[in-house]
């Protein structure tokens, strides 16, 4: 068999609600998620010479990777695993495979990487080595298992995620819009910045209402946007102030609609009307003396919905 691939993309949250901490200790979210059309590219390859999975790096952040997973396994290997496992209950086989994950993506970055990556993995692998009898219901109940973040990034469409995550609702009208990503390259840790968070175990903050059919247009979706916040922004502008300075210049680039944090950061975004004003601004961004030639930038368009409508998940 030839190789096959696939794009794994950014995942990113136009706003971030925390409601409430649960006597269980999680936090009850409220987010709407799209995705760049930019992103972790994963191959797959057949091999006889080995009697596992196996997984080769490369890429801008490989290494980094490679030293935030260290024991652990990655992620695309542990979606290898579950799917071989999955084969297995319906006395199907699957062939030890080769992978190889460009990283492309900053890590823990609050983008999505590593779930945005098994995901994907799971995808190619259910498209290319398909079960006969598996059912939608079963299939989504695999990327559960992937972890908190694998029921959103089972599809690159974007839609509403609330709960813990478990909750998710299709956006029927959503346009497609212009994006530009940066990335400090500092890791914020995610357990201090929700420990950093004041919000009360009981009380429940109220849920900004989505018009049921989206948004037909870029100037409806910004200005709804613009009502709403991501709660981690503050506490994670404490942990690293520089957050501070790069939504301040990211605010003062020619055509930007708004910029803010997506997830725990620290990678931040701005959004503009088309493809052709964020690259202009990534240009500019560039040409800055304030922008240090480490920073991870990155400029294009997010995935739109369906031209109908999309399902509830």
């Amino acid at each position: 068999m030839s190789s096959l691939q696939t794009i794994a993309p950014a995942k990113i949250n136009f706003f971030l609600h925390v409601l409430r901490r649960r006597l269980d200790g999680y936090h009850e979210l409220d987010s709407l998620v799209a995705f760049a059309q930019y992103g972790d590219k994963i191959m797959l390859e057949e091999t006889k010479k080995q009697n596992q999975d196996t997984l080769s790096l490369s890429g801008e952040f490989s290494e980094i990777l490679t030293a935030e997973t260290g024991n652990k396994i990655n992620s695309v290997l542990m979606a290898a695993r579950l799917w071989r496992e999955e084969m297995q209950k319906h006395q199907q086989k699957l062939p030890f495979l080769h992978f190889s994950l460009e990283k492309k993506l900053p890590v823990a970055a609050g983008i999505g990487g590593g779930s945005s990556d098994s995901s994907a993995t799971l995808n190619l692998l259910a498209k290319h080595y398909p079960l006969n009898d598996l059912t939608k219901e079963t299939f989504s109940e695999l990327f559960l298992k992937l972890g908190a973040d694998g029921p959103v990034t089972q599809n690159n469409l974007p839609k509403r995620m609330r709960g813990i995550g478990e909750i998710l609702n299709g956006i029927p009208l959503f346009p497609q819009i212009g994006i530009l990503l940066l990335n400090p390259g500092i890791k914020v840790s995610t357990s201090k910045i929700f420990q950093a968070l004041d919000i009360p175990e009981q009380k429940d903050l109220s849920y900004p209402k989505i018009p049921k059919e989206g948004w037909k247009d870029a100037r409806m979706l910004f200005s709804f946007l613009k009502k709403t916040r991501n709660d981690l922004e503050q506490p994670a502008i404490k942990l690293v102030p520089i957050i501070a300075d790069i939504l301040s210049q990211l605010r003062h680039l020619p055509a930007c609609q708004l910029a803010r944090m997506s997830g725990s950061g620290a990678t931040c975004f701005a959004l503009f009307q088309n493809k052709a004003d964020a690259q202009n601004a990534e240009k500019i961004l560039r040409s800055s003396p304030n922008t240090p030639k480490s920073w991870w930038i990155w400029s294009g368009e997010t995935y739109p919905s369906k031209t109908t409508e999309t399902k509830d998940f």
